[in-house]
């Protein structure tokens, strides 16, 4: 796996190639060690691509999830709409008693009738 150039830091870019300048001073110095270090350097990227794809693994499954509880959501968001109780309208023989009510009141009938 070929890493995106696009996505590539600008700091670990320079560590890279600080990292390549110090091992061709290395190579110079030692040719003998620069097979030995070439095959270390294949088993690192083997492992990075490894963990790479682990961690991508794991994204697309956290995705999903959160896709699901996405919808989990709407859906209870949705029930919880439906089960609020609508505006209820009074009828105008409620006004209509408690205006008879609040008159017997005021005329003192309201105890006689009690």
């Amino acid at each position: 796996m070929a890493p995106n150039s696009a996505s590539i830091e600008p700091r670990q870019l320079r560590r890279a190639v600080a990292s390549l300048e110090a091992s061709q001073v290395q190579w110079e110095a030692d040719p003998k060690n620069l097979k030995a270090t070439v095959s270390q350097q294949a088993k690192l990227i083997a492992g990075q691509e490894a963990a790479l794809h682990n961690a991508l693994s794991q994204i697309k499954d956290l995705t999903a999830s959160l896709k699901e509880q996405a919808f989990l959501l709407r859906r209870v968001s949705a029930q919880m709409q439906g089960m609020r109780s609508a505006p209820q309208v009074v009828s105008n023989n409620y006004w209509i008693n408690l205006n008879q009510k609040t008159s017997m009141k005021a005329n003192g009938s309201w105890e006689n009738s009690a």
